[in-house]
Protein backbone atom coordinates (compact mmCIF):
# COMPACT_ATOMS: atom_id res chain seq x y z
CA UNK A 1 0.00 0.00 0.00
CA UNK A 2 3.17 1.86 0.09
CA UNK A 3 3.65 2.05 -2.87
CA UNK A 4 0.44 3.60 -4.20
CA UNK A 5 0.47 7.26 -4.66
CA UNK A 6 -0.99 9.55 -1.97
CA UNK A 7 -2.11 12.57 -3.82
CA UNK A 8 -4.50 11.26 -6.98
CA UNK A 9 -6.26 13.59 -9.60
CA UNK A 10 -9.14 11.61 -11.89
CA UNK A 11 -9.44 14.05 -14.56
CA UNK A 12 -11.21 13.56 -17.81
CA UNK A 13 -14.61 14.72 -19.98
CA UNK A 14 -17.98 15.12 -18.36
CA UNK A 15 -19.91 12.37 -17.97
CA UNK A 16 -17.11 9.47 -17.11
CA UNK A 17 -17.88 9.16 -13.82
CA UNK A 18 -14.72 10.88 -12.02
CA UNK A 19 -17.22 11.45 -8.86
CA UNK A 20 -18.73 8.33 -8.78
CA UNK A 21 -15.61 6.55 -9.59
CA UNK A 22 -13.92 8.19 -6.41
CA UNK A 23 -15.81 5.28 -3.82
CA UNK A 24 -13.80 2.78 -6.10
CA UNK A 25 -10.41 4.32 -5.88
CA UNK A 26 -10.96 4.13 -2.15
CA UNK A 27 -11.54 0.65 -2.33
CA UNK A 28 -8.16 -0.11 -4.63
CA UNK A 29 -6.20 1.85 -2.51
CA UNK A 30 -7.38 -0.10 0.75
CA UNK A 31 -6.99 -3.46 -0.89
CA UNK A 32 -3.80 -2.59 -2.30
CA UNK A 33 -4.74 -3.10 -5.68
CA UNK A 34 -3.43 -1.57 -9.18
CA UNK A 35 -5.02 1.73 -10.18
CA UNK A 36 -5.85 0.06 -13.38
CA UNK A 37 -8.45 -1.60 -11.86
CA UNK A 38 -10.35 1.41 -11.87
CA UNK A 39 -11.44 0.56 -15.49
CA UNK A 40 -13.10 -2.44 -14.12
CA UNK A 41 -16.57 -1.77 -14.38
CA UNK A 42 -17.42 -4.63 -11.88
CA UNK A 43 -14.84 -3.88 -9.11
CA UNK A 44 -16.53 -4.10 -5.95
CA UNK A 45 -16.48 -1.11 -3.51
CA UNK A 46 -17.23 -3.33 -0.39
CA UNK A 47 -13.72 -1.48 0.75
CA UNK A 48 -15.36 2.07 0.38
CA UNK A 49 -18.53 1.29 2.85
CA UNK A 50 -16.23 0.64 5.74
CA UNK A 51 -14.16 3.59 4.81
CA UNK A 52 -17.26 5.65 5.25
CA UNK A 53 -18.96 3.95 8.33
CA UNK A 54 -15.84 4.51 10.29
CA UNK A 55 -15.67 7.70 9.49
CA UNK A 56 -12.23 8.03 7.65
CA UNK A 57 -14.05 9.63 4.55
CA UNK A 58 -14.27 13.43 4.02
CA UNK A 59 -16.09 14.51 1.06
CA UNK A 60 -16.22 18.62 -0.22
CA UNK A 61 -16.08 20.50 -3.38
CA UNK A 62 -13.82 23.28 -4.20
CA UNK A 63 -15.24 26.51 -5.83
CA UNK A 64 -14.22 30.11 -6.79
CA UNK A 65 -15.03 31.89 -3.36
CA UNK A 66 -13.47 28.75 -1.74
CA UNK A 67 -10.66 29.99 0.89
CA UNK A 68 -7.78 28.89 3.12
CA UNK A 69 -9.73 29.76 6.49
CA UNK A 70 -12.64 27.22 4.97
CA UNK A 71 -10.00 24.42 4.54
CA UNK A 72 -7.46 25.02 7.13
CA UNK A 73 -8.66 27.22 9.74
CA UNK A 74 -9.79 31.08 10.32
CA UNK A 75 -11.80 33.33 12.43
CA UNK A 76 -15.41 33.17 11.77
CA UNK A 77 -18.53 34.78 13.66
CA UNK A 78 -20.52 32.03 15.85
CA UNK A 79 -24.20 32.57 16.28
CA UNK A 80 -23.67 35.00 19.36
CA UNK A 81 -21.83 37.09 16.76
CA UNK A 82 -18.58 36.74 18.75
CA UNK A 83 -15.23 36.17 16.09
CA UNK A 84 -13.83 32.81 17.47
CA UNK A 85 -11.09 30.36 15.55
CA UNK A 86 -12.76 27.64 13.67
CA UNK A 87 -11.15 24.72 12.17
CA UNK A 88 -11.71 23.81 8.45
CA UNK A 89 -12.26 20.13 7.00
CA UNK A 90 -8.41 19.78 6.06
CA UNK A 91 -7.20 20.01 9.35
CA UNK A 92 -9.98 18.15 10.97
CA UNK A 93 -9.13 15.09 9.29
CA UNK A 94 -5.02 15.48 9.30
CA UNK A 95 -5.92 16.14 12.75
CA UNK A 96 -7.36 12.21 13.07
CA UNK A 97 -5.36 10.78 10.69
CA UNK A 98 -2.27 11.58 12.81
CA UNK A 99 -4.16 10.55 16.03
CA UNK A 100 -4.17 6.92 14.35
CA UNK A 101 -0.79 7.22 12.65
CA UNK A 102 0.53 7.71 16.48
CA UNK A 103 -1.58 4.93 18.20
CA UNK A 104 -0.51 2.70 15.75
CA UNK A 105 3.18 2.51 16.37
CA UNK A 106 4.31 -0.34 18.84
CA UNK A 107 4.68 0.84 22.16
CA UNK A 108 4.73 -0.04 25.97
CA UNK A 109 1.74 1.10 28.45
CA UNK A 110 0.25 0.13 31.26
CA UNK A 111 -2.61 -1.75 31.72
CA UNK A 112 -5.65 -1.04 33.23
CA UNK A 113 -6.09 -1.74 36.74
CA UNK A 114 -9.87 -3.38 36.59
CA UNK A 115 -8.29 -5.19 33.79
CA UNK A 116 -4.99 -6.41 35.58
CA UNK A 117 -7.18 -6.94 38.76
CA UNK A 118 -9.56 -8.87 36.92
CA UNK A 119 -6.92 -11.34 34.91
CA UNK A 120 -4.47 -11.82 38.11
CA UNK A 121 -6.21 -11.32 40.94
CA UNK A 122 -10.15 -11.70 40.89
CA UNK A 123 -10.31 -15.00 37.87
CA UNK A 124 -7.55 -16.62 40.60
CA UNK A 125 -9.77 -17.05 43.82
CA UNK A 126 -13.27 -17.74 41.66
CA UNK A 127 -14.71 -21.24 42.21
CA UNK A 128 -13.15 -21.17 46.23
CA UNK A 129 -9.14 -20.91 44.88
CA UNK A 130 -7.15 -19.44 47.26
CA UNK A 131 -4.40 -17.02 45.80
CA UNK A 132 -1.12 -16.87 47.87
CA UNK A 133 0.61 -13.72 47.56
CA UNK A 134 4.85 -13.80 48.58
CA UNK A 135 5.97 -11.42 50.81
CA UNK A 136 9.62 -10.77 52.07
CA UNK A 137 9.53 -13.37 54.77
CA UNK A 138 6.22 -15.31 54.16
CA UNK A 139 2.97 -15.04 52.41
CA UNK A 140 -0.74 -14.28 52.92
CA UNK A 141 -3.78 -16.02 51.11
CA UNK A 142 -6.40 -14.21 49.12
CA UNK A 143 -9.82 -16.37 49.74
CA UNK A 144 -12.29 -13.66 48.57
CA UNK A 145 -13.18 -11.12 46.57
CA UNK A 146 -15.76 -8.46 46.77
CA UNK A 147 -16.95 -5.49 45.54
CA UNK A 148 -14.64 -3.49 47.73
CA UNK A 149 -12.38 -5.41 49.58
CA UNK A 150 -10.00 -7.96 49.44
CA UNK A 151 -10.16 -10.77 51.83
CA UNK A 152 -7.16 -13.02 52.88
CA UNK A 153 -5.68 -14.93 55.70
CA UNK A 154 -2.14 -14.57 57.05
CA UNK A 155 0.05 -17.43 56.23
CA UNK A 156 0.76 -17.84 60.48
CA UNK A 157 -3.20 -17.71 61.41
CA UNK A 158 -6.72 -18.16 60.39
CA UNK A 159 -7.88 -14.68 61.34
CA UNK A 160 -9.34 -12.94 58.60
CA UNK A 161 -8.29 -9.90 57.30
CA UNK A 162 -9.04 -7.15 54.28
CA UNK A 163 -7.87 -5.01 51.84
CA UNK A 164 -9.45 -2.30 50.16
CA UNK A 165 -9.68 -2.39 46.38
CA UNK A 166 -10.06 1.31 46.08
CA UNK A 167 -6.64 1.95 48.14
CA UNK A 168 -5.22 -0.83 46.00
CA UNK A 169 -6.11 0.89 42.93
CA UNK A 170 -5.03 4.25 44.09
CA UNK A 171 -1.63 2.73 44.79
CA UNK A 172 -1.34 1.09 41.43
CA UNK A 173 -2.19 3.93 39.70
CA UNK A 174 0.29 5.99 41.37
CA UNK A 175 2.88 3.18 40.89
CA UNK A 176 3.51 3.15 44.49
CA UNK A 177 2.68 3.05 48.16
CA UNK A 178 1.75 6.56 49.30
CA UNK A 179 -1.23 5.99 51.33
CA UNK A 180 -0.65 3.09 54.18
CA UNK A 181 2.49 3.41 56.53
CA UNK A 182 2.86 0.22 58.63
CA UNK A 183 -0.29 -1.95 59.92
CA UNK A 184 -1.23 -3.29 56.51
CA UNK A 185 1.96 -1.68 54.17
CA UNK A 186 3.19 -5.20 54.28
CA UNK A 187 0.42 -6.63 52.59
CA UNK A 188 -0.55 -3.98 49.86
CA UNK A 189 3.48 -3.55 49.11
CA UNK A 190 3.30 -6.97 47.95
CA UNK A 191 0.19 -7.43 46.34
CA UNK A 192 1.09 -3.69 44.06
CA UNK A 193 4.50 -5.92 43.15
CA UNK A 194 2.25 -8.74 42.36
CA UNK A 195 0.53 -6.37 39.67
CA UNK A 196 3.29 -4.46 38.92
CA UNK A 197 5.62 -7.73 37.95
CA UNK A 198 2.19 -7.76 35.03
CA UNK A 199 1.45 -3.95 34.48
CA UNK A 200 3.11 -3.51 30.74
CA UNK A 201 2.09 -4.51 27.81
CA UNK A 202 2.49 -3.92 24.22
CA UNK A 203 -0.02 -2.64 22.05
CA UNK A 204 0.04 -1.50 18.37
CA UNK A 205 -3.17 0.16 16.70
CA UNK A 206 -4.14 -0.58 13.16
CA UNK A 207 -2.96 2.05 11.13
CA UNK A 208 -5.63 2.85 9.00
CA UNK A 209 -6.18 5.29 5.96
CA UNK A 210 -8.23 8.53 5.63
CA UNK A 211 -9.60 10.12 2.75
CA UNK A 212 -9.95 13.67 1.54
CA UNK A 213 -12.13 14.36 -2.06
CA UNK A 214 -12.26 17.48 -3.32
CA UNK A 215 -14.61 17.09 -6.09
CA UNK A 216 -13.86 20.14 -8.85
CA UNK A 217 -10.31 20.55 -7.19
CA UNK A 218 -9.44 23.10 -10.41
CA UNK A 219 -12.26 25.49 -9.49
CA UNK A 220 -10.76 26.71 -6.42
CA UNK A 221 -8.11 29.21 -6.09
CA UNK A 222 -5.43 26.46 -5.05
CA UNK A 223 -2.65 28.83 -4.15
CA UNK A 224 -5.33 30.78 -2.12
CA UNK A 225 -6.86 27.58 -0.45
CA UNK A 226 -3.92 25.41 0.26
CA UNK A 227 -1.74 28.58 1.25
CA UNK A 228 1.90 27.45 3.42
CA UNK A 229 0.54 23.63 3.30
CA UNK A 230 1.01 23.32 -0.64
CA UNK A 231 4.31 21.62 0.11
CA UNK A 232 3.51 19.49 2.94
CA UNK A 233 1.78 17.40 0.44
CA UNK A 234 4.67 16.13 -0.85
CA UNK A 235 5.33 12.24 -0.09
CA UNK A 236 8.20 12.65 1.81
CA UNK A 237 7.29 15.19 3.68
CA UNK A 238 4.54 13.40 5.48
CA UNK A 239 5.02 12.93 9.42
CA UNK A 240 6.96 9.91 9.74
CA UNK A 241 8.21 9.98 6.61
CA UNK A 242 12.58 10.76 6.15
CA UNK A 243 11.92 14.18 5.16
CA UNK A 244 9.30 14.78 7.43
CA UNK A 245 8.23 18.52 7.80
CA UNK A 246 5.85 21.04 9.60
CA UNK A 247 4.98 24.77 9.44
CA UNK A 248 3.71 26.83 11.90
CA UNK A 249 -0.40 27.63 11.21
CA UNK A 250 -0.94 31.48 10.71
CA UNK A 251 -3.73 32.03 12.93
CA UNK A 252 -3.54 29.68 15.72
CA UNK A 253 0.17 29.36 15.85
CA UNK A 254 0.27 25.80 16.24
CA UNK A 255 2.66 22.85 14.62
CA UNK A 256 0.98 20.66 11.96
CA UNK A 257 2.17 18.79 9.40
CA UNK A 258 0.16 15.85 6.96
CA UNK A 259 0.32 11.61 8.27
CA UNK A 260 1.46 9.50 5.59
CA UNK A 261 -2.38 7.86 6.46
CA UNK A 262 -3.90 10.54 4.79
CA UNK A 263 -4.94 10.50 1.01
CA UNK A 264 -6.53 13.33 -1.02
CA UNK A 265 -8.26 12.59 -4.13
CA UNK A 266 -9.53 15.27 -6.19
CA UNK A 267 -11.71 15.32 -9.73
CA UNK A 268 -10.88 17.35 -12.48
CA UNK A 269 -13.64 18.26 -15.96
CA UNK A 270 -10.98 18.76 -18.54
CA UNK A 271 -13.79 20.05 -20.79
CA UNK A 272 -14.09 23.20 -18.25
CA UNK A 273 -12.12 25.97 -19.81
CA UNK A 274 -13.74 29.18 -17.76
CA UNK A 275 -11.70 27.92 -15.14
CA UNK A 276 -7.71 27.81 -14.87
CA UNK A 277 -6.60 24.04 -14.79
CA UNK A 278 -4.51 22.70 -11.61
CA UNK A 279 -1.58 25.13 -11.36
CA UNK A 280 1.83 23.65 -12.13
CA UNK A 281 2.96 23.93 -7.46
CA UNK A 282 -0.08 21.16 -6.87
CA UNK A 283 0.45 19.20 -10.90
CA UNK A 284 4.16 18.57 -9.80
CA UNK A 285 2.59 16.52 -6.36
CA UNK A 286 -0.32 14.73 -7.43
CA UNK A 287 -0.64 11.39 -9.66
CA UNK A 288 -3.30 11.92 -12.47
CA UNK A 289 -5.40 9.23 -13.49
CA UNK A 290 -7.50 10.29 -16.98
CA UNK A 291 -10.59 8.34 -17.05
CA UNK A 292 -12.20 7.74 -20.71
CA UNK A 293 -15.93 6.63 -21.78
CA UNK A 294 -17.02 3.45 -21.56
CA UNK A 295 -17.83 2.31 -25.03
CA UNK A 296 -20.26 -0.21 -24.37
CA UNK A 297 -22.31 2.09 -22.72
CA UNK A 298 -22.76 4.29 -25.37
CA UNK A 299 -25.06 4.70 -27.78
CA UNK A 300 -24.02 3.87 -31.62
CA UNK A 301 -24.77 7.78 -32.67
CA UNK A 302 -22.94 9.06 -29.58
CA UNK A 303 -19.65 7.23 -30.45
CA UNK A 304 -20.22 8.57 -33.94
CA UNK A 305 -20.36 12.18 -32.46
CA UNK A 306 -17.35 11.74 -30.38
CA UNK A 307 -15.44 11.01 -33.15
CA UNK A 308 -16.35 14.56 -34.42
CA UNK A 309 -15.80 16.21 -31.31
CA UNK A 310 -12.37 14.53 -30.97
CA UNK A 311 -11.29 15.60 -34.54
CA UNK A 312 -12.28 18.74 -33.92
CA UNK A 313 -12.35 19.90 -30.45
CA UNK A 314 -10.23 17.17 -28.68
CA UNK A 315 -10.28 14.15 -26.52
CA UNK A 316 -11.32 16.48 -23.37
CA UNK A 317 -14.63 17.18 -24.77
CA UNK A 318 -15.87 13.47 -25.76
CA UNK A 319 -19.00 12.79 -23.99
CA UNK A 320 -19.00 10.26 -21.57
CA UNK A 321 -20.86 7.41 -20.43
CA UNK A 322 -22.53 8.53 -17.28
CA UNK A 323 -25.25 10.50 -19.34
CA UNK A 324 -26.81 7.00 -20.22
CA UNK A 325 -27.07 5.18 -17.18
CA UNK A 326 -29.57 6.27 -15.29
CA UNK A 327 -33.73 6.26 -15.40
CA UNK A 328 -34.15 8.52 -18.77
CA UNK A 329 -34.13 7.45 -21.87
CA UNK A 330 -31.46 8.50 -24.74
CA UNK A 331 -34.45 10.54 -26.51
CA UNK A 332 -34.77 12.42 -23.25
CA UNK A 333 -30.68 12.37 -22.87
CA UNK A 334 -29.78 13.79 -26.66
CA UNK A 335 -32.35 16.61 -25.48
CA UNK A 336 -32.05 17.90 -22.94
CA UNK A 337 -28.41 17.36 -21.93
CA UNK A 338 -26.17 16.28 -24.87
CA UNK A 339 -27.55 18.77 -26.96
CA UNK A 340 -27.60 21.69 -24.92
CA UNK A 341 -23.61 20.54 -24.46
CA UNK A 342 -22.89 20.86 -27.75
CA UNK A 343 -24.11 24.21 -28.21
CA UNK A 344 -21.51 24.98 -25.67
CA UNK A 345 -18.68 23.04 -27.55
CA UNK A 346 -19.50 24.71 -30.64
CA UNK A 347 -20.71 27.92 -29.95
CA UNK A 348 -21.77 30.07 -33.04
CA UNK A 349 -22.10 27.08 -35.38
CA UNK A 350 -24.82 24.90 -36.64
CA UNK A 351 -24.49 21.78 -34.32
CA UNK A 352 -27.30 20.34 -36.79
CA UNK A 353 -25.25 20.63 -39.79
CA UNK A 354 -22.09 19.21 -37.86
CA UNK A 355 -23.97 16.41 -36.51
CA UNK A 356 -26.14 16.08 -39.11
CA UNK A 357 -28.20 12.62 -38.49
CA UNK A 358 -26.81 12.05 -35.15
CA UNK A 359 -28.86 14.44 -33.20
Amino acid sequence: MNNLPKNIILYGPPGVGKTYSHKKLISILENGDSLDELENSKYKTLSFDTVKTEGRYQFLTFHQSYSYEDFVEGFRPNEEGNIHLEKGIFRDIAKIAKTNQEASTTKEIKRDFSELFRALIVDQVSDGERLSIQMKRSRFHITEITDKSILFDKDTGESKHSLSINTLRKMYENGRNNHIIGGLQPYYDALLEYLSENEKEIRTDELKNYYLIIDEINRGNISKIFGELITLLEEDKRLGEDNELMVTLPYSKEQFGVPKNLYIIGTMNTADKSIALVDIALRRRFTFVRMEPIEEFLPENVKKINAIIKERRGADYLIGHAYFIGNHDNEFVMKYKICPLLEEYFYGEDIETIFEGLI
